[in-house]
């Protein structure tokens, strides 16, 4: 504690060349990756639960926007005025405002 900065970033330059320093960046790093994967699992699956109209789309909780999963597409929004998804194959076209 008493050594000057110099000192301390010499010391913590050496400690992150070394193995053990390596295998704590490492540590740091797989634990933040797990952290970050759970987090999205967490908001993936709340969005999943909240069917409000139909069992063919979901809302997510925080900004209210109608959505679909689409094998090509991904996650598709569906406009607020949209009648409901009719089935599970049904796709959203953006010219006709339609279901296909």
């Amino acid at each position: 504690m008493k050594s000057n900065h110099t000192g301390r970033l010499c010391w913590l330059n050496n400690l992150l060349k070394s193995a053990h320093g390596q295998h704590l960046l490492n540590d740091a790093a797989r634990t933040n990756r797990e952290k970050r994967k759970q987090a999205v699992h967490e908001i993936k699956s709340n969005q999943r639960s909240n069917h409000p109209l139909n069992e063919f789309e979901w809302t997510d909780p925080e900004s209210e926007m109608r959505f679909y999963d689409d094998e090509m597409e991904g996650t598709v929004n569906i406009p607020e005025d949209a009648p409901p998804r009719p089935s599970a194959k049904a796709t959203w076209n953006v010219l006709s405002n339609k279901w296909v």
